[in-house]
């Protein structure tokens, strides 16, 4: 009976290319790093060599397709599936499965590209943006647990330029839109999950003006947004608006999964953009991430543990990569690869699940009445 032996740092290089099937790929030779396996018999580890000949005679004989979503340089522990826009062919949707990191599949092709995307947690539905008939924007829904998902325009050529879109918790969805005529039509809009089921759903005003991007609260009774004005918190139920941020220069509010946390890009002048975490019972700013080689970030993420913020900036080097994606750990630590799907990154993404339950605490009820008054007492 045979021994099993751990080889720890064989460096296997293979042809792929993400995106097509092998026998349409580019034939590119990239090196997959260390690849750790087993074998039965400790001999065949002096044999390196001629195991390893053998070996990738089987990878290229059954066209092994290769895609790896955490690199051998990394210790993030994210789990979970993620939905993302493909690097390459920006009118298509993939997901995979982080615990299990096989080819993705693809889950939409769509005719226009996507540039946006929010993913309802632990339900069935997405909604994306796409450019629409003219100079339009459309708002799109897919529920990606049927069979052959097909996506469905809900905003019908309405809006000029929908800036952002998010899907609660529940399936009510907002957007924002920026360019419109009649100018009444901008501002933050809500389609609540009733309505999802008309060809045609009714959209209703929240807030009337200048809005560019919006989040929901875990629970869906809060929407975060910002303008020019700084960033705010409308409130569905009682459809009262606080003030959270004064500063210009404050961009895509984001709430924690657990609901207690708020992140948002902080654009300081002659710098780096820069990510702040303030808590949302104190508003003290918890922690500040600054991202790698002082470059500017496009958008982030966070995890669907809330143990670690994951932010996008733009690609270059010598890989010439279209993205790159870092997770940082909040409980600190070095900034870790993450996504790098096809040594390109990815722009937009999004997990289909959240970890945390959410239990509004009396603190956060309390904190409420005091923004309240300190907008009141302004």
């Amino acid at each position: 009976m045979g021994a099993l032996l751990r080889i720890d740092q064989l460096q296997i290089k293979t042809r792929y290319s993400f995106g097509k099937p092998p026998h349409r790929g580019t034939g590119k030779i990239i090196n997959l790093g260390e690849f750790p396996m087993e074998i039965e018999d400790p001999q065949l580890y002096s044999q390196g060599t001629h195991f390893m000949k053998h070996f990738l005679y089987i990878l290229l004989s059954l066209n092994f397709w290769v895609i790896f979503f955490l690199p051998h340089t990394t210790d993030a522990q994210l789990t979970g599936e993620v939905i993302f826009r493909h690097s390459e062919f920006s009118n298509e949707l993939w997901m995979i499965n982080l615990e299990a990191p096989r080819t993705p599949r693809r889950i939409l092709k769509h005719i226009n590209s996507i540039y946006g995307l929010s993913v309802q947690k632990n339900g069935n539905f997405l909604v994306f943006l796409a450019d629409g008939i003219g100079h339009t924007t459309g708002v799109y829904l897919l529920d990606r647990m049927q069979r052959r998902p097909e996506a469905r325009n809900l905003t019908h050529h309405h809006f000029e330029e929908v800036l952002d879109v998010s899907i609660s918790v529940q399936g009510d969805v907002a957007l924002t839109n920026m360019l419109s005529d009649p100018p009444e039509d901008r501002g933050l809009f809500l389609i609540e999950k009733k309505e999802l089921k008309h060809w045609q759903p009714e959209v209703k005003p929240l807030k009337r003006g200048e809005v560019f991007s919006v989040d929901w609260s875990p629970d869906g009774t809060q929407i975060a947004y910002e303008n020019n004005s700084g960033i705010f918190l409308f409130n569905l139920l009682t459809r009262k608006t606080v003030r959270l941020r004064s500063r210009r220069g404050e961009y895509f509010p984001t709430f924690s999964p657990n609901g207690k946390y708020l992140a948002f890009v902080r654009k300081k002048p002659s710098m780096a953009n820069q990510i702040s975490v303030i808590s949302l019972v104190t508003l003290q700013t918890m922690k500040t991430i600054v991202p790698e080689d002082h470059t500017h970030i496009i958008g982030f993420n966070w995890s669907p543990d809330g143990q670690y913020i994951i932010y996008t900036t733009p690609g270059g080097g010598k890989l010439k990569k279209l993205y790159h994606n870092w997770a940082v750990p909040l409980s600190g630590g070095a900034h870790q690869k993450l996504l790098d799907i096809s040594k390109k990154g990815v722009f937009i993404f999004d997990w289909t699940s959240a970890v945390y339950a959410v239990d509004p605490t009396h603190k956060l009820t309390i904190l409420w009445g005091q923004l309240k008054q300190q907008n009141e007492n302004r």
